[in-house]
């Protein structure tokens, strides 16, 4: 702020909101997203950090806090967490994370996910692939089609290809 207006010379120095329009104020600003998704320096968090590091916070300002995100107001309020997962659950998130499935074809050890979406029978070395299932592999880059495999024959799917 520049020296003519500042202090003093400011037209709104030793003014006041009235009590009318600090309301209006916090209306207009409610679901303001202007810093949602904001991320910060490093330099600027160890700034806050320095800033907040020492300061006592009073039994009444830790109750106050803690009745601000206390059940509904809480954003975790209602979600499950690895602890609360149930037991079926959880042992398929582990197989999924940990164990390793080793295509029949291309011998490669990936995760179950790829293995049942790149792997077995739709893997690119599969001899008996079909042509929807090649088409279904490389349906992010129209150029790469059966033109790249020609000396392969594929296998005919009989029917429409749909399921029953």
């Amino acid at each position: 702020m520049s020296k003519v207006t500042a202090g003093k010379n400011n037209g709104v120095y030793g003014k006041h909101h009235s009590e009318k329009s600090k309301k209006l104020c916090s209306e207009a600003n409610l679901g303001n997203k202007y810093c949602e998704g904001r991320t910060l320096s490093e330099d600027t968090k160890i700034k806050i950090s320095k800033s907040n590091s020492g300061k006592r916070r009073t039994d009444e300002f830790k109750l106050e806090v803690s009745k601000r995100v206390s059940g509904v107001k809480n954003p975790m309020y209602g979600k499950h967490t690895l602890k609360k997962l149930s037991k079926r659950y959880l042992q398929i998130f582990l197989i999924q994370k940990k164990e390793k499935f080793e295509c029949p074809y291309c011998n490669k050890k990936v995760d179950l996910g790829n293995f049942n979406r790149w792997h077995n029978e739709n893997c690119k070395e599969n001899p008996n692939i079909t042509k929807e299932n090649l088409d279904k592999r490389t349906h992010w880059n129209k150029n790469r089609r059966f033109n790249d495999y020609p000396e392969r024959e594929y296998a005919q799917v009989s029917g429409s290809g749909r399921h029953p």
